[in-house]
C-alpha cells in the first residue's frame, strides 16, 4: 500500500520539481517552496553545537537520523535511590550535555491485589492530583478549560456544573483524583566513564525490609527516537548486595527468582501498530506504560480508570462497549483537558482472541490439547495470568453491564448475580484455571474460545481440477473439503456436511493481465455432482469467452454452525484459488501483490466479520476479493477496484476527502502509512509496475490511468492530482479509450533508483 503522511506530500512535489525540471507544470503550493526570509534580512544562522571530546556527542547535536540506545547499568539504595545508565548514539558515541529536560523517571512497586482478589498490580510511587473543577478566575481564563464560573467548594453536591473544566455530558467528575506521574527534579550527573546517574527525589519506603519487586524507567526527550529503559529490582536485596546488579533485572536470572508481572510486550502490539509511540512518541515500551497506568490512577473529568488493562481493553473495544448503546461513549480527557473519544475506535478482528495480545506457555499447551487457536502474542512469563488471576477490573473493561445490570454481552443474565462484586472479589473462585485437559466452561481461555472460527479452520477447501476452459465451453470446477485427519468430507451426506452449506465460484479473467470480468456459479451441496472418492464438480453455466490467456477460479464455502437455523453464525472455510489455461499453453497465475499473512497481523483471519458480505467471501484470501473488485467495478461516486479501495480505506487519516464514509471516525490505521511493505510483497508497489495495467474505472462512467489511480487513492488532493497529470502524463475522469491512449511516465522520477524513488519519498 502506498503510504505517506500529509506533511510529506509537499516535500515529494518539491523533489520532483527539482529532479524533473521547473517546466513540468504548476505544482507549487504553500509548503513546497521555502518561502521568503523573515523581515529584517536573512534568517539567523543555526548556532554550531559546542565542541565535544572525541567519542562523544552533545545532546543538542543529536538529529533524527541518529540512532540511540540506553541500558540500565546499576541500581543503588545505600544512598538515595540512584539509577546508573548508559546513553549511546550511533553505536559508539557517549552523550554529553544531558539535562533534566532530556529525561523523565518513573518508579512503581508491584503490590498484591486487594482483598481476596488474586494476582498483583503495579502502583506508582510518584503521584499528582487532577482536579476537574475550576478553582479561580485564572482557571476560567485558561484556554484549556471550558468552565464559566469557579468554585472553592469541596462537597461535590455543592459544586455547580458550570465550574467543571470540561463541559461534556460524560465529564461528570467533581472530585480531585490521583494520577501517577514521573519526576526529573532529582540530581542528574555525568560519570567519568560516559555513563549517567540519577538520584530520585521519591524514595522506596522501608528499603531494608522491602521485599516487593519495584520498577524504575526512563523516558528520554532527545531529537531522535529511543526506547524507554526500565529495570526491575527488589530493594532489600539491592541494599544487602550493594553491588548495583544483584537483586535487579540487570542479572539474567532475576525473573527466574522473582515475579515481574510480564504480561504484554510492545512486540505484540507492534505487529499491528508498527511502532507503539504515545504521548508525543516518547513512550514506546509497555513495561514503562504500566508504571503510570495502574489501578490507582484516574481521569478526574470522566471518572474513568486509566489502569493499563482497563484502558487498552476499552480502547480496542470502543465501538462495541455495552454502555455505548445507552449513549455513554468511552472518553478520557488527557493533557490540557484534551478529549479522547474512543467510541468509534475499530478493532479489525474478534476481541475474544485474547491470545493475540498476551499469552504464556500454558496457553499454547491449552491450544494444542483442545485444538483451539494457537496464541499469536509474544509469550511472556506472566502472559497466562488472564486465566489464572481474572479480576473485576480486567473483566468489566469489556463486560461493562455485568457488574451494574447483571447482563452478559449478549444481553442475557448470567446464572450468578455479579452486581455486588467489588475489586476485592476473588473472581478465580468460579473462573479458576482448571488446566488444559478438562477446562471448565467458566475458565477464561475456554469461555473466550471462538468455536465457529475453529470449525472453519478444521476444514480445508481445495480445487482439484478445472476442466473445459476453451472458448465457448462451460468450465467445470472439481473440488474437495478435507478434515483435520486428511479425509475428504462427503458433501452429500447430511451427517457429514450440513445440507444448507453454500459454495460460491467466481472465475475472473484474464489472470495474465488485469481482471476485468468474470463468470460465476453457486449453490448448495445438492447442486454438486459427485465424481468419485468424495470429489465434487460444479459447472459454471456461462460459456468461456474467447481470447483469454488464463482463467482464475476462486471458491468460497460456508455453512451454518447450527444446521437448520438460518440465524446461526456461518462457519467459513478459507477460500481457494486455482488457475487454468484457456488459449495459452500453460496457466499464468495472477501477479502476487500482497501476502495475507501481513494483512492478518491486524485482521487475525482476513475479514472474518459479518460486516462484509456476511463474512462469507474471500476468507483469508484477498485475491478472491479481486475476482469481483476488479478494474471495472465502480459505483456512481467511487471506484471499488480492490487496490484503490483498500488504499482509500486505510488512508482515512491523510485523504482530503474520505473514500465514501471511511473517515477517521470509522477507521484509524494503526501502522505507518508510508511503509508500503507492511502490506505489499516483492516490491509490487515500486515503479515501473511489473505489469502494464489497463485503466481503472473510477466512477460508473469514467476511468483513471492505473498508476495515478493507485497513488491518488491516498494522495487525493487536487494539487497532487495536477502533478500526476502535468508531470506524469496521468488522466483522471476520462473515457476508457482516452485513458488507454495515455502514456504515464511516473517512473521517470519515481522509478527504482531514481531521484524520487517511491521507497525514498515514502521513507521521509
Amino acid at each position: 500500500m502506498y503510504r505517506m503522511t500529509k506533511n510529506l506530500i509537499a516535500v515529494l512535489l518539491m523533489t520532483l520539481l527539482v529532479g524533473c525540471g521547473a517546466d513540468s507544470g504548476g505544482d507549487r503550493a504553500e509548503g513546497v517552496e521555502p518561502g521568503p526570509p523573515p523581515s529584517g534580512g536573512n534568517p539567523p544562522e543555526t548556532p554550531e553545537p559546542p565542541e565535544t571530546p572525541e567519542g562523544t556527542i552533545d545532546v543538542a547535536a543529536i538529529t533524527a537520523d541518529d540512532s540511540a540506545v540506553s541500558e540500565m547499568l546499576a541500581v543503588e539504595l545505600n544512598s538515595p535511590l540512584t539509577l546508573t545508565f548508559s546513553l549511546i548514539v550511533n553505536d559508539n558515541l557517549t552523550v554529553t550535555g544531558l539535562t533534566s529536560a532530556n529525561a523523565r523517571f518513573s518508579l512503581a512497586s508491584l503490590n498484591p491485589n486487594p482483598g481476596s482478589s488474586k494476582g498483583m498490580s503495579w502502583q506508582s510511587l510518584i503521584e499528582t492530583s487532577e482536579d476537574p473543577i475550576c478553582r479561580s478566575q485564572s482557571d476560567i481564563d485558561d484556554s484549556n478549560t471550558q468552565c464559566s464560573q469557579f468554585s472553592t467548594e469541596t462537597d461535590p453536591a455543592l459544586i455547580p456544573d458550570e465550574a467543571r473544566k470540561v463541559q461534556d455530558p460524560q465529564a461528570v467528575g467533581k472530585v480531585a483524583l490521583p494520577q501517577a506521574t514521573t519526576e526529573n527534579s532529582g540530581i542528574l550527573s555525568a560519570n567519568d566513564d560516559g555513563s549517567w546517574s540519577y538520584q530520585f527525589n521519591q524514595q522506596v519506603a522501608d528499603a531494608e525490609s522491602e521485599e516487593r519487586v519495584h520498577r524504575a524507567c526512563i523516558q528520554f526527550s532527545i531529537n531522535t527516537s529511543i526506547a524507554n529503559s526500565c529495570v526491575d529490582f527488589v530493594p532489600a536485596e539491592v541494599v544487602a548486595a550493594a553491588n548495583g546488579s544483584s537483586g535487579t533485572s540487570i542479572e539474567d536470572d532475576f525473573y527466574q527468582l522473582h515475579h515481574g508481572r510480564q504480561i504484554v510486550t510492545e512486540q505484540s502490539c507492534n505487529s499491528c501498530h508498527a511502532e507503539l509511540a504515545l504521548h508525543g512518541g516518547g513512550r514506546t515500551q509497555t513495561d514503562y506504560c504500566v508504571t503510570c497506568h495502574n489501578p490507582g490512577s484516574w481521569d478526574a473529568n470522566s471518572g474513568n480508570s486509566i489502569d493499563f488493562k482497563q484502558m487498552i481493553h476499552k480502547i480496542h473495544y470502543g465501538r462495541e462497549l455495552p454502555n455505548l448503546s445507552d449513549g455513554e461513549p468511552y472518553k478520557i480527557w488527557g493533557f490540557r483537558n484534551g478529549e479522547h473519544d474512543y467510541s468509534n475506535t475499530s478493532y479489525p478482528q474478534d476481541m475474544m482472541t485474547c491470545g493475540r495480545c498476551h499469552a504464556g506457555d500454558e496457553d499454547v499447551e491449552f491450544a494444542n490439547v483442545q485444538g483451539s487457536l494457537i496464541p499469536e502474542a509474544v509469550l511472556t512469563n506472566d502472559g497466562h495470568s488472564w486465566v489464572t488471576d481474572p479480576t473485576k477490573q480486567a473483566c468489566e473493561s469489556c463486560h461493562e453491564k455485568l457488574f451494574t445490570d447483571n447482563l452478559k454481552l449478549n444481553g442475557n443474565q448470567p446464572s450468578t448475580n455479579h452486581t455486588s462484586y467489588t475489586d476485592e472479589r476473588d473472581c478465580a473462585g468460579c473462573h479458576r484455571d482448571r488446566g488444559a485437559e478438562e477446562p471448565g466452561g467458566l475458565q477464561a481461555n475456554q469461555a473466550h474460545r471462538d468455536f465457529v472460527n475453529e470449525a472453519g479452520l478444521a476444514l480445508t477447501l481445495n480445487i482439484v481440477d478445472i476442466q473445459n476452459t476453451a472458448a465457448g465451453e462451460m468450465p467445470t470446477v472439481l473440488f474437495e473439503v478435507v478434515d483435520v485427519m486428511g479425509q475428504r468430507v462427503d458433501l452429500h451426506d447430511p451427517e457429514s456436511m450440513c445440507s444448507e452449506a453454500r459454495f460460491d465460484i467466481r472465475a475472473p479473467y484474464d489472470a495474465a493481465a488485469d481482471y476485468r470480468a468474470r463468470i460465476s456459479a453457486g449453490g448448495s451441496p445438492a447442486d454438486l455432482t459427485a465424481v468419485g472418492d468424495h470429489v465434487f464438480a460444479a459447472v459454471i453455466a456461462s460459456p468461456m469467452p474467447s481470447e483469454v490467456d488464463t482463467l482464475a477460479v476462486t471458491l468460497d464455502f460456508n455453512y451454518p454452525f447450527e444446521c437448520g437455523d438460518s440465524s446461526s453464525p456461518k462457519v467459513r472455510l478459507d477460500a481457494a484459488v486455482a488457475y487454468a489455461a484457456s488459449t495459452a499453453d500453460s496457466a499464468t497465475p495472477r501477479r502476487e501483490v500482497i501476502d495475507v499473512a501481513q494483512c492478518n497481523d491486524c485482521h487475525g483471519r482476513f475479514l472474518l466479520t459479518s460486516q462484509y458480505h456476511g463474512g462469507t467471501r474471500g476468507v483469508n484470501s484477498p485475491e478472491t476479493c479481486s475476482a469481483c473488485h476488479n478494474s471495472e467495478f465502480a459505483t456512481s461516486d467511487r471506484t471499488r477496484e480492490l487496490g484503490l479501495l483498500v488504499h482509500g480505506i486505510h488512508a482515512s487519516a491523510m485523504r482530503e476527502m474520505p473514500h465514501k464514509d471511511w473517515d477517521t471516525s470509522k477507521l484509524q490505521y494503526p501502522g505507518e502509512l508510508s511503509d508500503c511493505s507492511s502490506c505489499h510483497v516483492n516490491g509490487s508497489y515500486t515503479l515501473p509496475l511489473a505489469l502494464v495495467r489497463e485503466p481503472i474505472k473510477s466512477t460508473s462512467s469514467t476511468y483513471v490511468t492505473a498508476t495515478a489511480g493507485s497513488c491518488a487513492s491516498c494522495h487525493d488532493t487536487e494539487l497532487a492530482k495536477s502533478h500526476m497529470v502535468s508531470a506524469g502524463g496521468a488522466l483522471f475522469d476520462v473515457s476508457f479509450e482516452e485513458a488507454s491512449m495515455a502514456s504515464e511516465s511516473c517512473d521517470v522520477c519515481h522509478g527504482t533508483g531514481k531521484s524520487a524513488d517511491v521507497d525514498l519519498v515514502h521513507s521521509r
